[in-house]
């Protein structure tokens, strides 16, 4: 007969093996987990980046950046007179949208439709705060192989372009 020092020791011997095996597998189910999210990442920026090569989608992220006051995408998809310094537009912008931001989940964005016309495009959609929907048509023309928002009368007048 074995004593009961033998049992618990051969039991723990037992359950040595098993945590030794389990701890050789977490590192690759670690490696594995990382793998997994750098590819999920990859495929989310790759369909954003394809998204920006539209109208809609530059539309969307202008407006985006309208709104919530995002000086540097405001400027870098957009185009249109202004005789602002870029330091002081973008002071304009972010108190034009303090309200906006600090409220930026009751807005939403929703593209109603797209027309393309060669080099030129018109997006409208609409700008939802609660109730209230504005309907907005945006002039997009393409320029050096990217689309960009022409800043004018018709595409600041739903979206607050300081």
């Amino acid at each position: 007969m074995t004593s009961v020092e033998d049992r618990y020791a051969a039991a723990e011997a037992a359950a040595e093996v098993r945590r030794r095996a389990r701890m050789r597998r977490q590192p690759l189910l670690l490696i594995g987990l990382v793998g997994v999210l750098v590819l999920a990442v990859g495929v989310v920026s790759s369909i954003d980046l394809r998204r920006l090569r539209t109208p809609q989608g530059v539309a969307l992220r202008w407006t985006q950046a309208a709104v919530f006051g995002d000086c540097t995408d405001y400027l870098h998809y957009s185009i249109g007179p202004d005789d602002r310094a870029e330091a002081q537009l973008c002071r304009d912008l972010r108190a034009a949208t303090a309200d906006a931001r600090q409220h930026n989940a009751e807005i939403g964005l929703r593209v109603r439709g797209v027309e393309r016309h060669g080099s030129s495009a018109v997006v409208l959609l609409d700008v939802t705060r609660k109730s209230d929907a504005r309907r907005a048509q945006l002039d997009l023309r393409r320029t050096d192989g990217r689309w960009l928002v022409v800043r004018d009368a018709s595409s600041c007048g739903v979206v607050v372009c300081p």
